[in-house]
């Protein structure tokens, strides 16, 4: 079933039970041209225990649920008063019924919903991120360990903080970090922008960045959020802004606005790089794990899984 007013109704019902990754608005405008978003009921719609919006593609050997970019987790919409057990049994159900539809199936979900999830649920992969549990007693300033702390407090000499929008070259140094691993941008600048744009409206997004004295950006971050986390979305930073930590400096803004604005945990959305992970851990991040389920029932998905272990892909 697609993205309809039912699905919205249930999420408006939930609350602050639901997350960004839940959100119909923030959902529809990724990939519209590329695929169709779909939820799956267990029950009916008005009814429904759990509805988990997914994201179908066509490609030209069979239909897939993929995620499309800068879309990290999907999160499913619970009926209130259920049990963490009955929420993981309905959760493992949901993955099992998708998967039966689709050559090759791939969902993500955050570090709390996949908690829920079995351990030997068919399919399933765990992927590290880093998260800042957050709270009024927590003083943001204390979280990176004495080795940030020291080069925070250089970076603070050589640059300013700032908040502003996105601008041509906040997307430049923005597109940095893939350049610099010689892999393409996964995103196109306007979507990113327009959701930037949208999500700001809303409170629920900002972009901090690092100017040198001549006003040019050298490090720059978009943070997310829904009522109870924030997420490091993008962030990347000049080979001059690296030398003097910009990048961490705009992170350690992104903890800090989240503090502010009283989110309650931080999460940097995986850091699967050694430099970049060991970064994510001195700014005070403790090391958890998101659950990654990908069932391959078609024997041209068997064969990709097959040929990227082989390869080391």
């Amino acid at each position: 079933m697609l993205l309809g007013t039912e699905y919205e109704r249930l999420v408006a019902s939930a609350g602050g039970a639901s997350t960004l990754w839940s959100d119909p608005e923030f959902l529809t405008g990724f990939g519209e041209s590329r695929g169709t978003w779909r939820v799956h009921y267990q029950g009916l719609p008005d009814e429904a225990q759990l509805a988990l919006p997914y994201f179908e593609r066509s490609t030209p050997l069979g239909t897939i649920v993929t995620l499309p970019p800068l879309l990290r987790y999907c999160a499913p919409v619970f009926a209130e008063g259920m049990s963490p057990a009955a929420r993981g049994r309905a959760l493992a159900d949901a993955c099992e019924r998708i998967s039966l539809q689709y050559g090759l199936t791939t969902l993500s979900f955050d570090p709390s919903t996949s908690a829920l999830l079995p351990e030997d649920l068919p399919g399933l992969q765990w992927r590290p991120t880093y998260v800042i549990q957050l709270g009024p007693e927590v003083d943001p300033t204390r979280l990176p360990n004495k080795t940030m702390r020291r080069r925070l407090r250089r970076a603070r000499e050589h640059w300013q903080l700032r908040t502003d929008t996105l601008t041509e070259e906040v997307h430049d140094v923005l597109e940095t970090t893939y350049h610099r691993q010689g892999i393409t941008v996964p995103y196109d600048r306007a979507v990113l922008g327009e959701h930037f744009k949208a999500l700001a409206e809303r409170g629920l997004a900002v972009s901090h960045q690092a100017v040198d004295a001549e006003g040019r950006v050298q490090g720059a971050s978009i943070v997310i959020a829904d009522q109870r986390a924030a997420y490091c979305w993008v962030s990347g930073s000049t080979d001059v802004g690296r030398a003097h930590d910009a990048g961490s400096l705009v992170l350690a803004e992104d903890v800090a606005w989240a503090h502010r604005t009283g989110r309650q945990s931080v999460d940097f959305l995986g850091s699967a790089l050694p430099g970049p992970a060991e970064n994510r851990r001195q700014l005070g991040g403790q090391l958890t794990h998101y659950a990654y389920v990908q069932r391959d029932r078609a024997w041209w998905a068997k064969a990709r899984r097959w040929w990227r272990n082989r390869s080391g892909a």
